[in-house]
């Protein structure tokens, strides 16, 4: 069994509560382990959610990246930025 590790998971879910998004972690770590093993390492991976805020559409963007590791049964992905839009 294959399994990724955010190094940096508090990051990612300070950065979303700072936004008022904390709600969409599970959904975005979701995504990303889904993609995860179909890219290579130092790669960079855009994985997004919408939510609605106000009856406005609000479109969170997380940017990851695949780090080198030497276990291949463990992908160590590091959260670097979230990115929001309308």
């Amino acid at each position: 069994m294959s399994y990724v590790n955010i190094i940096n998971r508090a990051y990612l879910e300070s950065e979303l509560e700072r936004h008022g998004f904390l709600d969409l972690a599970e959904e975005l770590i979701e995504r990303l382990i889904e993609h995860v093993f179909h890219n290579d390492l130092d790669e960079r991976i855009l994985i997004y959610a919408v939510s609605i805020v106000n009856d406005v559409y609000k479109k969170v963007q997380a940017q990851f990246n695949i780090l080198e590791d030497e276990e291949e049964q463990v992908k160590n992905v590091e959260f670097e930025v979230l990115t929001l839009s309308e």
